[in-house]
């Protein structure tokens, strides 16, 4: 009778061990990498949601032709609650800076993924309809989780209006 696994190849046991020790050589030297870029994609996402609602607030402002604000609060109004719980982007025709019933909500977003927080020196942002801050400029402070102030984001909004994005660090600020 012949053999019919003669001629049968395959790896030894000592090859496969070889292999996945290198492998997990290559993933412990890998995933660090991995995680950080991950949380860097987080924040750089968390930072582009506060961007885009102010300048949905400018546009908006542009757009009606009456001051539009930004500030931290629920569609019951501005509160006292912190930035990254949630804000409201409301028309703010009498310049009160409140929610009153000549102004109307435009739009509510719910706040910041979990562990971030948001601080900015203001409790609200207000546009002229020229596009202009009615108040002075502004910063908002983006802070991960693991509070990593390099890679943690400010967003400056100069008198004009214009937003501009740079590293906290960069800033001179700190993240709480």
């Amino acid at each position: 009778m012949k053999n019919k696994f003669k001629n049968a190849t395959g790896f030894t046991l000592v090859e496969l061990m070889v292999t996945l020790v290198v492998a997990a050589i290559l993933l412990s030297i890998g995933m660090p990498s991995f995680t950080e870029f991950i949380r860097d994609n987080k924040t750089v996402s968390e930072t582009s949601r506060l961007v885009r609602d102010l300048n949905f607030t400018r546009s908006e402002a542009v757009q009606r032709g009456v001051p539009v604000s930004l500030c931290r609060g629920t569609v019951a109004g501005c509160g006292n609650n912190p930035w990254e719980d949630g804000w409201i982007v409301f028309t703010n025709i009498n310049r009160n800076n409140a929610l009153d019933g000549a102004d109307a909500v435009i739009q509510v977003n719910e706040g910041l993924d979990a562990n971030f927080t948001l601080r900015a020196g203001g409790n609200i942002v207000t546009y002229l309809p020229s596009g202009n801050l009615l108040s002075g400029a502004d910063t908002f402070k983006v802070c991960r989780p693991d509070q990593d102030t390099a890679r943690s984001r400010a967003v400056d909004i100069s008198v004009t209006g214009r937003i501009s994005v740079s590293t906290v660090a960069a800033g001179g600020l700190t993240c709480p």
